[in-house]
């Protein structure tokens, strides 16, 4: 597959890696200025509204909010995080995670997560705005059918589940990317749908 990944650098000059001193934000700076200049969707902080957070991590939260009028995910990368140790290597993978959503950004595929661009604001940083999944992940479906003991849930489902899946992951390695970290929570439900996401591990 022929894709940008040759032309894709995240700009090391001033030595990240070393200052202790560097946050997300001054980071995520680097990485919107990079996007900014290579054709992604770009929206603004005024366009949205009716902001919840439905998902929290060490390097980022997950809003669902109202943009231009049509419910998204907005992931907002955490500004504050220390640029160094443990702290860093999470950032890093995330740097390569928006690097891998710049390659998916004309992906269109029914099983795997939309990317649809970032929401500027100089006082969030780097905020992703994805495709919302109704259903939340597949690991909390599950949850919601395990009743009495018991999955409500049918085979045929489940199949259809699993089938999904499979295809996602095929089409992603018939274009040489490797996601690396998949798991039941980076597998989202929506409208009866399997999508793949959090490609935070991926290898290109």
């Amino acid at each position: 597959m022929q894709t940008d990944k040759e032309n894709i650098e995240i700009d090391e000059s001033n030595n990240i890696t070393q200052d202790s001193n560097k946050t997300l934000f001054e980071f995520s700076r680097q990485i919107e200025a990079y996007l900014n200049g290579v054709g992604i969707n770009k929206y603004e902080k005024s366009q949205s509204s009716d902001y919840k957070i439905i998902g929290r991590g060490g390097s980022a939260i997950v809003y669902k909010a109202t943009l231009q009028g049509q419910v998204f995910a907005l992931k907002n990368l955490n500004n504050n995080l220390s640029m160094s140790d443990e702290s860093f290597k999470k950032i890093r993978r995330e740097s390569d995670y928006i690097i891998l959503l710049k390659l998916l950004y004309g992906i269109h595929h029914p099983n795997i997560i939309k990317f649809n661009g970032i929401l500027e604001d100089p006082q969030m940083g780097i905020t992703l705005v994805l495709q919302h999944a109704e259903d939340g992940n597949l690991r909390d479906y599950l949850q919601k059918k395990h009743v009495d003991g018991l999955y409500k849930i049918l085979w045929a489902e489940l199949i259809k589940i699993a089938t999904e899946i499979t295809i996602g992951l095929t089409y992603l390695h018939s274009k040489d990317i490797i996601h690396r970290d998949l798991h039941s929570k980076n597998i989202l439900i929506n409208d009866g749908k399997a999508l793949i996401a959090d490609f935070g591990n991926q290898k290109i």
